[in-house]
């Protein structure tokens, strides 16, 4: 991992054994929201190291603040079987890769206490969700 978007030095945060593919990086290993890091990877066996893969440049940030959306019901487009909603966009441009790129809407069943997806796009602007 080389922690900013011009950096070259890249220090080793996981290891692995035959088996492993995939990594799970931690916040113990000094990602913080708002930074931009570069990772590459490569393979060690008894005859040494890989040349290392392509570098992938990752911005980290917080999950939008889900709170402060106002979800309204739109009563004339409303039925016994469905429900029209609309709300207004989030806008999260306080740290690099912030930018709102879509919306998860979850329906709960209160009887049953399940929840399903019940909308799932990438939008901008998107009133009176059915």
């Amino acid at each position: 991992m080389a922690t900013g978007a011009s950096s070259t030095t890249f220090s080793t945060v996981a290891s692995y054994v035959s088996g492993a593919t995939t990594a799970t990086i931690v916040t113990s290993d000094g990602i913080v929201a708002g930074g931009i890091y570069k990772f590459r990877f490569y393979a060690t066996n008894a005859k040494g190291d890989s040349d290392p893969s392509d570098e992938i440049t990752v911005a980290a940030t917080d999950l939008p603040d889900a709170s402060a959306m106002t979800l309204t019901k739109i009563t004339a487009s409303s039925t016994q079987t469905t429900i029209t909603i609309s709300w207004s966009d989030l806008v999260d441009g306080t740290s690099p890769g912030g930018s709102v790129l879509g919306y998860i809407l979850t329906a709960k069943d209160y009887s049953t206490g399940t929840c399903r997806e019940a909308f799932n796009g990438q939008t901008s602007g998107a009133p009176d969700q059915t």
